[in-house]
């Protein structure tokens, strides 16, 4: 059906475009994503430039997030139009001035001016909407509005979604030339630049694990927590990073509730919140007091202290980043089954790790696999972060059948070239 809307018109570079808003019942009912257009597999691949969906993300996040936060508050889309048929013009536009004839001239003269810019936007019914700029909140919105997914499966915590039918969203509208929507396209998602992982974790208030880490750092003390970066460097007076914190949050939560594959992003209810803020409070409180390296970085928590933060980091894993995560991981195999190790033993276990970075230690446990290099001209390697995890927690008694002890020692010859050499160091007395 032909619909008419009061609409301003601007103009970039050499595109037009026209800015309106709509009600989000009628936005899902006349934008198409490109999949859903009846000659999208006839397109070349010159012509399909528009990010497959992620329909997971969609249901388990944003549409969550549109039906139970009241402050709910969506971005532009950017839409262009596409007439039915070739040459067809998809839509026409009037300026206020020419509507208005004789009587534009009784606006105050003040109003003539910017005046130019409104008019009245009148889409043929047969045009298509696509987004160029939108298209996972388009989903989340359509979602929401229905109270289920496209395969008939509940939104988690759907309340009455059709007030959001009623609800004004803002479009971009551009007319549909193949080239220029590409560009536009492309050169939007090139420049949204994504933000550092630490920037994110500090402003997401969708995400409840990066909520918690915000809490769990203020509980260690702002001065002390890095959010620029995920790694300390010599000079830093910081005790970790925020994305340390967020990590092992993650890993915390997955192995006391290993059946709900925490990631942050899903819904759940308040009481389920509050259960999992309640268990990672628990279990920082135990590792900042029972582990006595943290306890040595963090007995001073003023500027005072700084100069034994940097000496710990220089001297220790435990002062770094990488060695704090695997030592949680650790942790968590440790107090889980099939050990069920108490949770103050297990701290007293990790405690008698060779943390110290000496090259002893590097020769007999690390080296290739935390630290590369030696003591005094080597460095942390961040990425073996589950295998060291395995390791340590062994080293600290895990209970392992023989065979996996067997799969644990293949895994870590696997780092070296002489393994016919080397063997899997015992576990600490």
């Amino acid at each position: 059906m032909t619909q008419t809307i009061a609409a301003m018109k601007g103009r970039f570079g050499d595109t037009d475009y026209y800015v309106f808003t709509m009600k989000a019942g009628q936005l899902i009912g006349n934008v198409t994503i490109p999949r859903d257009m009846p000659d999208w597999k006839d397109l070349s691949v010159t012509e399909i430039y528009q990010r497959e969906i992620n329909l997971r993300r969609v249901r388990d996040s944003i549409a969550p997030y549109f039906l139970q936060d009241q402050s709910r508050f969506i971005g532009s889309f950017i839409v262009t139009a596409i007439g039915a048929k070739e040459g067809e013009k998809p839509f026409s536009f009037e300026r206020l001035t020419d509507a208005l004839g004789s009587g534009f001239g009784k606006l105050h003269v003040s109003y003539k001016e910017p005046a130019n810019a409104f008019g009245f936007l009148t889409i043929s019914g047969s045009t298509r909407l696509v987004p160029l700029d939108g298209q996972h909140r388009l989903q989340g919105i359509k979602y929401a509005i229905n109270g289920q997914d496209d395969a008939g499966r509940a939104i988690q915590g759907a309340a009455n979604g059709r007030e959001i039918a009623d609800e004004d969203v803002t479009i971009i509208m551009v007319e549909y030339e193949p080239k220029k929507a590409r560009r536009i396209f492309t050169k939007v998602n090139m420049y949204a630049k994504k933000p550092a992982k630490g920037q994110t974790i500090i402003t997401d208030d969708d995400n409840y694990v990066a909520e918690f880490s915000r809490d769990i750092a203020d509980r260690i003390g702002g001065r002390l927590v890095k959010i620029n970066g995920n790694t300390l460097l010599k000079t830093d007076v910081f005790f970790t990073t925020l994305p340390t914190i967020h990590n092992c949050n993650l890993v915390i939560l997955n192995g006391v509730y290993p059946s709900s594959r925490i990631k942050g992003e899903e819904y759940i209810d308040d009481g389920k919140k509050a259960q999992y803020k309640r268990k990672l409070e628990e279990v920082w409180a135990c590792l900042l007091k029972d582990i006595e390296v943290f306890g040595d970085c963090l007995l001073d928590k003023e500027e005072t202290g700084d100069k034994q933060r940097k000496d710990v980091r220089e001297k220790n894993l435990l002062g770094k980043p990488v060695g704090q995560e695997i030592m949680v991981r650790a942790f968590m195999r440790l107090i889980g089954a099939p050990t069920n190790m108490s949770w103050s033993d297990a701290c007293r276990r990790l405690n008698q790790i060779p943390w110290s970075i000496n090259n002893a230690n590097i020769e007999e446990r690390w080296q290739n696999v935390v630290w590369r290099g030696d003591e005094s001209r080597g460095g942390i390697i961040t990425k073996n972060r589950a295998i060291a995890g395995r390791l340590i927690a062994y080293w600290a008694g895990e209970k392992l059948s023989p065979k996996q002890v067997e799969e644990l020692e293949n895994d870590y010859l696997g780092f070296f070239v002489d393994r016919d050499n080397r063997s899997l160091p015992p576990p600490v007395d």
